[in-house]
Parts: structure tokens; C-alpha cells; sequence
């Protein structure tokens, strides 16, 4: 499992790598500040190559949920990790919201000694 800090982090990355995308409509359809993934497509990072799946989309509106899910490229050893994101508001006490980031992760692996998975959830104040 994977560090607040780093969740928060990949999501961030992840955000800019879609935000890079948007001069490619066949990718990416932007309307404003709302971005939305309309193919999915893979990107190369230093902290390990992934998918952004289609689907995915996020705005700079707290009120409104963000959804980006992705998939890490798999492993030799054949594990292969998908990870999702939920970005959203919620009202704490009366006159203040909190920003919050819902994190998923699930790993798989195949083998010849059989079928592993493994499910992981965590929602944090950011």
C-alpha cells in the first residue's frame, strides 16, 4: 500500500498528465476546467509507467466529484496494479467543507502458483 503523500502525489501527476493531453481531443475533450479522458492512453513517469483509463475526468470545482482511475504498467513477476482516485467535498460542521481524496488500490498476480488479489480503500483529508 502506498503513503497518503504518495497518493496525493500520483494523483496530482496524474491531473497534469491529462491536463497535457488536451490539445489531443482524440484523447482528451476539455470544456472549460472540466477535463475528461475520452481514450485511454499510457504515460512514462520516473515512479513507473501507467494507463489512464477512458472515463477518467476531474475539474477545479470542490463541489463537484473528480474520478481518475489507472492502471500501472504490470511486473515481471506478473503483478499488475490499478489504482483509483475520488476527489470531493464534504461539509464539516456548519460552514466549512473538507477536501478529501478517496484512494483504491488493487493488486493482482497470476502465477503458476495461482491467483493472488489483494484490495485496498483509504479516504483522507488533503
Amino acid at each position: 500500500m502506498i503513503s497518503r503523500t504518495e497518493a496525493t502525489q500520483h494523483f496530482l501527476s496524474v491531473k497534469d498528465s491529462i491536463r497535457q493531453q488536451a490539445g489531443n481531443p482524440a484523447k482528451v475533450k476539455q470544456d472549460g476546467e472540466r477535463y475528461e479522458v475520452v481514450d485511454s492512453f499510457q504515460v512514462s513517469s520516473p515512479s513507473g509507467d501507467y494507463t489512464i483509463r477512458k472515463g477518467s475526468f476531474f475539474d477545479n470545482d470542490l463541489k463537484t466529484r473528480d474520478q481518475v482511475a489507472v492502471d500501472m504498467a504490470p511486473t515481471a513477476e506478473g503483478i499488475r496494479e490499478s489504482r483509483s482516485y475520488e476527489h470531493y467535498s464534504a461539509k464539516k460542521l456548519i460552514f466549512f467543507t473538507d477536501e478529501r481524496l478517496k484512494f483504491d488500490n488493487r493488486i493482482t498476480q497470476v502465477g503458476a502458483g495461482g491467483h493472488f488479489s489483494a484490495n485496498s480503500s483509504v479516504d483522507f483529508s488533503l
